[in-house]
């Protein structure tokens, strides 16, 4: 078998349209292989990656508006920042469509309040500190 490389397009009917002819028998059964270039599926993966942004971000504020508490103690761009990162580790982009508005917001409503309580003990001295540790543990 004879590997022979050209360029070529496809069409909207899904047609291969190469570039020139090639000189070859006409009646020879072929393979053909078609290496396709990855700079659109980057593209996507970056409109992707917004749209979910905006929908984490439309929940934030809705959450922001909701509970007081998350406006004082959190910051809303790092808490999107945040979120995307975790949705996009843990949740493929399908999944992340897929999911209802009541669960998201449910969702970021928790890893939200985690957020919160764990700036809440940031602020604490060493011996609060020593103190809440001693209160759960008894738990």
């Amino acid at each position: 078998m004879k590997a022979f490389e050209v360029t070529g397009k496809i069409d909207e009917k899904g047609q291969l349209l190469l570039d020139e002819p090639l000189h070859i028998d006409t009646s020879s059964q072929v393979r053909v292989i078609i290496l396709v270039s990855d700079d659109n599926k980057e593209h996507n993966k970056d409109k992707e990656k917004e749209a979910m942004k905006n929908r984490i971000e439309k929940v934030v504020n809705i959450l922001m508006e909701e509970r007081p508490l998350f406006k004082e103690e959190l910051n809303p761009e790092e808490m999107i920042q945040h979120l995307c990162k975790i949705f996009d580790k843990n949740v493929s982009i399908g999944e992340f469509y897929m999911m209802e508005e009541e669960d998201l917001k449910n969702r970021c409503s928790g890893i939200l309040s985690v957020q919160m309580l764990s700036g809440l003990l940031d602020d604490l001295t060493p011996e609060q500190v020593a103190i809440f540790d001693e209160v759960v543990k008894r738990k």
